[in-house]
């Protein structure tokens, strides 16, 4: 049997970076397995580092940041606390990562009526997490219930935090004019010195003497 250049299993062969195929007589007259043994991976390249650290729940990517105990402020996971985070989640399908998976990322829009100002707070033990949106950035209500209930079906306890209120978001606030004011006002002024004008007035006996 001659060289093949690969199997259908090429995609799985190029994330692991060897050969997988587990007919011997195949991986021997494999031509891709050579080059991956090369160190040539034509179709897999690995997913660039941050040094944030996101979470993967219901096939969306979220950041994810230790909640401090002052209050709503957070920071960045170090690697030993992302490794803590990935032992505590282990069991619960949730997957923690250190890059951005663009096909999970989904942008959250507000609107005037629903705002995203929300937080899911996630607590493992004594440790405090925020979830934010993989921009950090907040979710609307609904979404961050959504998120919640997601995690509290994985035995999860977790909360919706609010950062403001609704009021604070309203982009179209409807404040009157000062320019149709003034003109309001220039409008009482003539029509009171009209009426002054066209009123009679009564001539008193000094005014003839002046006269």
């Amino acid at each position: 049997m001659g060289m093949i250049s690969c199997c259908y299993r090429y995609m799985e062969c190029s994330k692991e970076g060897k050969c997988i195929n587990p007919l011997d007589e195949l991986r021997k007259e494999c031509n891709y397995r050579v080059k991956l043994e090369s160190g040539i991976n034509f179709y897999y390249k690995p997913q660039k580092k941050s040094d944030k650290t996101f979470i993967v729940i219901e096939n969306r990517l979220l950041y994810i940041s230790k909640r401090s105990s002052y209050g709503s402020w957070s920071y960045r996971l170090s690697d030993s606390e992302r490794e803590e985070l990935k032992s505590q989640l282990t069991n619960e399908s949730i997957q923690v990562i250190d890059y951005i998976e663009k096909s999970k990322c989904i942008d959250e829009i507000g609107s005037e009526e629903d705002p995203a100002y929300c937080k899911v707070i996630l607590t493992l033990g004594k440790g405090k997490y925020n979830i934010h949106n993989y921009n950090i950035r907040g979710f609307t209500e609904n979404t961050a219930i959504q998120l919640r209930d997601s995690l509290r079906s994985h035995g999860l306890l977790s909360a919706v935090e609010y950062v403001g209120s609704k009021s604070m978001y309203k982009s179209n606030v409807n404040i009157p004019k000062r320019t149709n004011q003034i003109e309001k006002t220039k409008q009482e002024i003539k029509h009171t010195v009209a009426l002054t004008i066209n009123q009679p007035v009564q001539i008193s006996i000094f005014d003839i003497l002046q006269n």
